[in-house]
């Protein structure tokens, strides 16, 4: 619609085109009005950096009005262990899953967040379950197990499974409701949420599910070890209550490490 409006010589008109051709293109000083008609002509996937998390919400609140999904992350991803808090990590991880699966057209980010280092999409491990797709069902449970979820006689928290029959009962991470799925043989026979606290509330049944990893990856198998060979060889310079103190430091942070299972904790010649 705006195309016939403006002027084909000018700069907006040109600004359009750059957009349709996914040119790199850097814009300053456009008002509130003039954005929202350059984005509801973009269909592409929008990245908008705002400068404050105030300015973050005005912004959703602008996308919404031309019927953009939007999500917006304003903490950074987290490396520190003893800084991580779960509802933002929670949060961090399921707009990273989104992106992946295309749920939204606009992601609005602090500076801060992108300027951090994220994971890479490989290290963001999920399955996808389809309605009358053939699933075996002690596999399916072995990669939940992987996947950091605890098998439980009944669910009641987030990332926990139980299985009785052909009934897998599943709370999966990042999600607001537990999942019924329901096999015939190895074939998913229906998938449908369900409430924990009113059994007489009624969902509907969903043609697929995704089910993400618990656990996260902070650093893929190579830069696992190299950090584990830099810190074996500042161990061998220490010595008594620095060596325990760094020894205590190493192993703990392969425990809150995916990879940890694949990797020899060092020995305390202490113990």
């Amino acid at each position: 619609m705006i195309n016939k409006i403006i002027n084909k010589n000018g700069n907006f008109y040109k600004l359009l085109r750059s957009i349709e051709n996914h040119d790199r293109i850097t814009v300053f000083g456009f008002t509130q009005n003039e954005q929202v008609s350059i984005f509801n002509e973009n269909e592409s996937f929008i990245l908008y950096v705002a400068p404050s998390i105030k300015r973050a919400n005005e912004i959703k609140l602008m996308f919404e009005s031309i019927n953009k999904k939007c999500e917006i992350l304003t903490e950074p991803f987290i490396y520190n262990y003893s800084e991580i808090n779960n509802l933002n990590l929670n949060k961090f991880y399921n707009v990273l899953y989104k992106i992946l699966f295309n749920k939204f057209n606009v992601l609005i980010v602090s500076c801060e967040v992108l300027l951090n280092k994220l994971p890479h999409r490989s290290l963001l491990k999920h399955i996808k379950l389809n309605k009358l797709e053939k699933f075996n069902l002690s596999d399916l449970t072995k990669t939940l197990i992987s996947f950091g979820y605890k098998k439980q006689s009944s669910i009641f928290n987030s990332a926990e499974f139980s299985v009785r029959g052909d009934i897998l009962d599943i709370y999966p991470a990042y999600s607001s409701f537990p999942v019924r799925i329901s096999f015939f043989d190895d074939e998913i026979e229906f998938i449908k949420p369900y409430d924990l606290n009113d059994v007489n509330i009624s969902f509907n049944e969903l043609n697929e599910i995704i089910i993400f990893s618990e656990t996260h990856n902070y650093l893929n198998n190579n830069e696992t070890e190299n950090v584990r060979e830099i810190l074996k060889k500042e161990l061998t310079k220490l010595s008594g209550d620095n060596y325990n103190n760094l020894f205590n430091i190493y192993n703990g942070l392969l425990e809150k490490n995916n990879n940890a299972n694949n990797i020899n904790h060092i020995g305390n010649p202490a113990g």
